[in-house]
């Protein structure tokens, strides 16, 4: 028992630090709001416009602003004080949940505004997600939990995951979508009475001096010296182009291979998030990092082929356990690389290297997801996700390999 008690306290052992615990606790009530728009806006559009297209293109546009503003941003975040941002850009998340919710419940939307809405969201998160990442290391008294931190971080997230989509398939199927977007904007208050609560340490750097365009560059150079962080980012750009986007296009798979409802598509994100979560425990859990590449390599192989078994699954329950295992070794290839770039850089470039994180997962994502929104339309939706599995089990071959060998 005592054992046992050991290993809880260790995988939670961020936690013990008082910023962080209050953060958690605040993020976690927000995630799940979030998780309930984002299955929601997804149902939304594919009702109005019966279109994987759309469902892509939505994807596109809450996404392509951090290709642009994440490595701005990233230079930006290293001069000023990051929880500063982070109050901000997320108040005006909260705004825009009231703004969608009022006009859905006022039956106004129209697919044009939702496009609207969330080129604005999109800008948001490329400044908020990495200020937000970059502020874990100032949220702990000890730096060594900053790799817990990150994975708990990223389990409550598909915690979430679980909660959130299936709370939104029931609203979905009862009452509108504008209830999800509601509770979303009003789930928002949680995060932010606890950034409020937060006592940080005050912000200091040796670069507020720096031309801005110099440390934009300095950023790029901490990048490409480093074998490591080079090749974990050129790996997760490949799979935010081809892997993470298969999300998108749930809603179609819902429908036209398990011929379900918004309910459907609840149990698949649910699935999906449930695997995510117990991955990231596991990463928590673990007491030595210094095998965080290999974590990454054989997480990439698992996403891939489990991906092609999914997509040629026509067994909803099948499909439930291969969902299970994407999701699962989806999220642990990004939390890994995540973790290995916080453990890796300094703290002086740490908002320039998390913007160029942000860059290389959601930056290149909305290319990703007009891609298999294309190919979903024109061919099938199981054709599409076949080729984009074996492309991240070429890339995973290809790019692991060159990050096993790096030193």
């Amino acid at each position: 028992m005592g054992t046992l008690n050991q290993k809880i306290a260790h995988t939670f052992r961020s936690l013990s630090n008082r910023n962080f615990r209050i953060f958690f606790i605040g993020q976690g009530i927000s995630v799940i709001g979030t998780w309930m728009q984002q299955v929601a806006i997804g149902w939304l559009i594919y009702r109005l416009t019966n279109s994987a297209i759309a469902l892509g293109f939505s994807t596109f546009l809450t996404q392509i602003p951090a290709l642009f503003l994440s490595p701005l941003a990233g230079a930006y975040i290293d001069k000023v004080n990051k929880l500063t941002i982070v109050k901000v850009m997320q108040a005006l998340m909260m705004l825009l949940a009231f703004t969608l919710a009022f006009f859905t419940l006022s039956n106004l939307i129209t697919v044009q505004l939702i496009y609207i809405l969330y080129t604005i969201l999109g800008i948001c998160n490329a400044i908020e997600i990495p200020a937000r990442q970059s502020m874990f290391v100032e949220m702990l008294d000890n730096k060594e939990d900053l790799s817990n931190a990150i994975a708990l971080n990223s389990s409550l997230f598909n915690a979430a995951r679980l909660l959130g989509p299936s709370i939104a398939g029931v609203l979905l199927l009862k009452i509108s979508e504008g209830v999800c977007f509601l509770i979303n904007g009003i789930s928002f208050a949680a995060v932010l009475i606890s950034l409020f609560m937060l006592r940080l340490r005050p912000h200091r750097t040796q670069h507020d001096s720096e031309p801005f365009f110099q440390s934009l560059k300095e950023g790029f150079i901490q990048v490409k010296k480093n074998p490591y962080i080079l090749n974990s980012l050129i790996l997760l750009a490949c799979f935010s182009l081809f892997g993470v986007s298969f999300t998108t296009i749930l809603p179609v798979i819902a429908v036209e291979i398990y011929h379900g409802s918004s309910s459907t598509l609840g149990f698949l994100m649910s699935s999906l998030g449930c695997g995510a979560m117990i991955s990231t425990l596991y990463l928590a859990s673990r007491r030595n990092m210094g095998q965080i590449r290999y974590i990454i390599f054989y997480a990439s192989v698992v996403f891939s082929i489990s991906l092609i078994f999914f997509s040629i699954s026509s067994n909803f329950a099948l499909g439930i356990i291969m969902i299970f295992i994407a999701g699962g070794a989806m999220v642990l290839q990004s939390a890994s690389t995540n973790t290995l770039l916080q453990i890796t850089i300094s703290d002086e470039y740490r908002g320039r290297v998390m913007g160029l994180h942000t860059f290389a997962f959601r930056g290149i994502m909305p290319f990703g997801s007009m891609i298999i929104g294309f190919l979903a339309e024109k061919l099938t939706a199981s054709i599409s996700l076949v080729a984009c599995g074996f492309v991240c089990l070429i890339a995973s071959i290809m790019l692991g390999t060159r990050l096993l060998k790096s030193d």
